[in-house]
């Protein structure tokens, strides 16, 4: 499960988006999406770049590309509780009369 996240999180550091503020903003909500991993050390990291193929005009202006670098981290008391919900279970059984079914059995 923790490859899937891991997979989202390459794909939104590879995309890149026009400012900082919409990058932080698309780290929080990938953190919003994962119930038992939280995005740890969140850094944006801006360059410039011009748009077009090949060598640009001298007079043309490199635009502000923003990408996101962050780490998944899990969120160990959301874990315990989980599996410590997921680990409740009942024993049913036809066998009515208790003398009969020895502990080793069940």
């Amino acid at each position: 499960m923790q490859r899937r996240f891991k997979g989202c999180l390459n794909a939104l550091t590879q995309k890149g988006v026009a400012c900082a503020k919409h990058a932080f903003k698309a780290g929080k909500l990938l953190e919003s999406q994962l119930p038992f991993y939280q995005v740890a050390n969140i850094k944006v990291i801006e360059y410039s770049q011009h748009r077009r193929c090949g060598r640009p005009r001298k007079d043309s202006q490199p635009t502000l590309i923003s990408h996101i670098q962050a780490e998944i981290v899990p969120k160990e008391t959301a874990i315990t509780i989980a599996t410590e919900q997921a680990g409740r279970f009942f024993l049913a059984t036809n066998i009515l009369y208790v003398d009969k079914l020895s502990k080793e059995d069940v």
